[in-house]
């Protein structure tokens, strides 16, 4: 008996979501506070989780003698052994190219290293996996819905769209085809759109959390977009409630600022956006309920950026450098591991490397330095605010260190090499090791320091 696809299942419910990245503030105040609301007044003078497998189960006929390539083969499907029974499908395609059961083989084991290869970053890799998994066209739409999921982690927005609309009518009954289809509206500011498909994939399958847990939030998104006022710039749409004077007289300001940071990421890394984004601004309160204590502004895909008249202008504008950082970085298709997207926004945000560094001794000195694993987390879940710093101070800190032994062109180089290959082939052509090794050479160093 085969069983229930639970890898996969898990895989493809990290997948199936929105990256959610957070400013941490600490507590580095400056001496010399210039609010917002002054600022304003100067310049006036002159942002899945699904436990249900999408992967459709094979099954054995016991009627008649089968191909022990095939046997063997789906062996290996059982236990997410996709490269082991790659070469079995593929020789049992050369002898029977037509068989459904041996397509429906080769399609599963197609798409489990598309799977693979994405939560690895290899996002390209993962591409050409999917498209085989299509050609062999055996089950029903799955492939063609990851397939697009893929051309979002890579940034390819209006093609992921053209595509999912084009495996919805293809294959209407797929909840997934749908579910994919959800991020991609909503990514692309189609709210009524993405809230259709969230319905229509909860009709298909009415007991995903996932599906529910986006049909709310495009909801709530569409209110906001319908009923609030918007500030348009070149590359960001600033959004707030009509009903708030405050925020209202803010956002000019708030508009310019953004226009600002993402022409300094520009200059730095090399990288821009190619298509506007959406800028939620919200009094303090409203933010805080739906975000952990410690967050002073995010992206989930909208840059959401909590607000107020007396606010440290320095401050604000430093966090809005760091979500605009995570924006650009994720609309230009980069799948970083958690601390080089952290520790490269945090590196543009001008945050203090020496600072940063002595809290990481005091914390290697009491053993609680983040582990390797921890460092790949999406840190959004944890409620600790002394582990989520010293999750913050470590990405700072590696980020700063890979520039110190490569210099300081190294990161946008890692950036520009990434447009066209993944980041484990990046890793070893520019730096000669994987940032694993990497990592793991910068915690012995700040070990050493503290000896």
């Amino acid at each position: 008996m085969f069983r229930k696809g639970r890898w996969l299942a898990w895989t493809l419910s990290i997948l199936l979501g929105v990256g959610v990245f957070r400013h941490f503030t600490l507590a580095d105040n400056p001496v010399e506070v210039s609010s917002i609301l002054r600022r304003t007044e100067i310049q006036s003078e002159a942002p899945i989780r699904s436990d249900e497998s999408t992967k459709p189960k094979a099954s054995r006929s016991t009627s008649a003698p089968v191909d022990p390539r095939i046997l063997a083969a789906e062996d290996f499907l059982a236990s997410d052994s996709f490269s082991l029974a790659l070469p079995l499908v593929e020789d049992c395609l050369v002898d029977m190219p037509e068989s459904p059961r041996v397509r429906r083989n080769a399609s599963l084991v197609y798409l489990g290293l598309a799977i693979q290869a994405s939560t690895q970053g290899n996002n390209r890799t993962a591409l050409s996996f999917a498209q085989q998994a299509m050609d062999m066209d055996g089950l029903k739409g799955a492939p063609h819905a990851f397939y697009g999921q893929v051309l979002l982690q890579l940034g390819r927005h209006q093609e992921a769209e053209l595509h999912l609309q084009e495996s919805m009518e293809r294959y209407p009954e797929n909840p997934e085809g749908y579910y994919f289809g959800i991020r991609s509206a909503f990514l692309l500011g189609n709210y009524a759109e993405a809230v259709r498909r969230a319905e229509r994939a909860l009709s298909l399958r009415p007991s995903w959390a996932s599906a529910q847990t986006w049909l709310e939030r495009a909801r709530n998104e569409e209110e906001t977009w319908r009923s609030g006022q918007r500030w348009t710039s070149a590359h960001f749409i600033c959004v707030t409630s009509q009903k708030n004077a405050s925020l209202i007289s803010l956002a000019p300001y708030v508009s310019e600022a953004l226009e600002s940071a993402v022409l300094m990421v520009e200059q730095e890394l090399g990288v821009s956006l190619d298509e506007p984004v959406l800028v939620l601004l919200s009094p303090t309160a409203d933010f805080q309920a739906g975000a952990p204590s410690w967050a002073s502004g995010l992206y989930d895909g909208r840059i959401r950026l909590p607000v107020e008249e007396d606010t440290d202008a320095d401050v604000f504008e430093a966090t809005l450098l760091h979500e605009v950082t995570h924006a650009v970085l994720h609309r230009s298709g980069f799948h970083l591991p958690t601390w080089l997207g952290e520790g490269l926004a945090q590196w543009m945000e001008g945050k203090d490397v020496s600072r940063a560094r002595r809290r990481l001794q005091d914390a290697a000195q009491a053993g609680q330095l983040p582990s390797a694993a921890a460092l790949r987390e999406q840190w959004v879940s944890w409620s600790s605010q002394s582990r989520v710093q010293h999750a913050y101070d470590f990405a700072l800190s590696l980020t700063a260190w890979i520039q110190e032994e490569y210099g300081q062109q190294v990161l946008r180089n890692v950036l520009d090499a990434l447009q066209q290959n993944d980041l484990k082939v990046v890793s070893q052509r520019l730096l000669g090791l994987p940032f694993s090794v990497l990592e793991q050479r910068h915690r012995h160093w700040l070990e050493e320091t503290v000896k």
